[in-house]
């Protein structure tokens, strides 16, 4: 898309260029953070499955 933006010809799409441009950014970051806590989730995921956290936190355990 920015080389969509730098084309010599884009001047009456321009701004719709733009507003693509910004979505396409926001939705890199919103998966880049859904991949961070995704990733989190599934470390915890044998805390909470197993061990004594498990046995002690019987409610957490089922909700997670």
């Amino acid at each position: 898309m920015q080389t969509v933006l730098t084309a010599r010809h884009i001047g009456p799409f321009s701004e719709w260029a733009n507003a693509l441009l910004k979505q396409l950014s926001d939705t890199s970051d919103t998966l880049d953070l859904w991949t961070k806590v995704l990733k989190q989730f599934v470390s915890l995921e044998p805390v909470f499955m197993k061990g004594d956290i498990a046995r002690q936190l019987p409610k957490t355990a089922g909700r997670f």
